[in-house]
């Protein structure tokens, strides 16, 4: 079915299995990268503001909605006109992603430290051998100084670290700075990486992947309290949860655009 516009950003709505099958479509003739995003109200806030980031998001392949707050936004914004949406974990889309990607990707992983990052280096590996991983950290300088914020693209060139991530020949990046830092990089610095035939930001999944944080209980995802989940693991991160499950809501209640 057609994107669902959303405060200008087209929301993907099909089911998972549909999306797999349109990205393994468009596979076979690839004029450019695909960009997969995974918008949540923390990051559809980020972007009502930032209009970078909001343009990015326009231009995406694929905006995957991560988060029961936006599905019931989007319901709620189409007078209940839109059909049944599941909520499509990036951790779980990531693996399916993988499972019908053609036998021999050269998969680049950038983010976390190095815990997080050699750990989700080795699991992925271990899970999809068909597949090459290799990673880059990024608590490293040339990504931790590049101010977010910044409305200059070029500011999230990272020419030195593009380069040698570049001789590694990689059809698919993933980019796990957080948003909006990973989507401006992917923007910034595709053009500059041809081989890249996938890119897709994954925020903090490494440190879950590599199993450094422990992912909600399933029945605790099913209830769509996983934010609460995250407050209780990083009790630093309740000032911008507290965006997602009180301002946004707010907005939407409240018609605000």
């Amino acid at each position: 079915m057609s994107p669902i516009n959303f405060w200008g950003v087209p929301i993907t709505a099909d089911p998972p299995a549909v999306i797999l099958s349109q990205i393994k479509n468009r596979l076979q003739n690839p004029d450019r990268p695909l960009l997969i995003c995974t918008p949540n109200p923390e990051i559809m806030l980020a972007a009502r503001t930032d209009r970078l980031f909001h343009k990015i998001l326009t231009q995406a392949d694929f905006n995957i909605p991560d988060g029961t707050g936006l599905i019931w936004a989007l319901r709620r914004a189409e007078g209940g006109s839109v059909p049944p949406l599941l909520r499509v974990s990036g951790v779980d889309f990531l693996h399916e992603l993988l499972k019908i990607l053609p036998t021999g990707q050269r998969v680049a992983l950038l983010g976390a430290g190095l815990a997080g990052n050699a750990g989700t280096v080795k699991n992925l590996q271990k899970t999809f051998p068909q597949h090459t991983f290799r990673g880059w950290l990024g608590e490293i300088p040339e990504i931790r100084t590049i101010k977010p914020e910044s409305q200059n693209l070029e500011d999230f060139k990272t020419a030195a670290l593009t380069q040698v991530i570049g001789e590694f020949k990689p059809t698919v990046i993933l980019a796990g700075l957080g948003a909006p830092r990973q989507e401006k990089w992917l923007k910034a610095n595709l053009p500059q990486i041809p081989t890249v035939a996938v890119a897709m930001g994954v925020g903090g999944a490494f440190d879950m992947l590599a199993g450094l944080k422990p992912r909600a209980p399933l029945g605790v995802r099913k209830a769509g309290l996983e934010w609460l989940w995250r407050v209780i693991l990083e009790p630093r991160r309740l000032g911008r949860i507290l965006k997602a499950v009180i301002i946004f809501p707010l907005l939407i209640l409240l018609k605000t655009r």
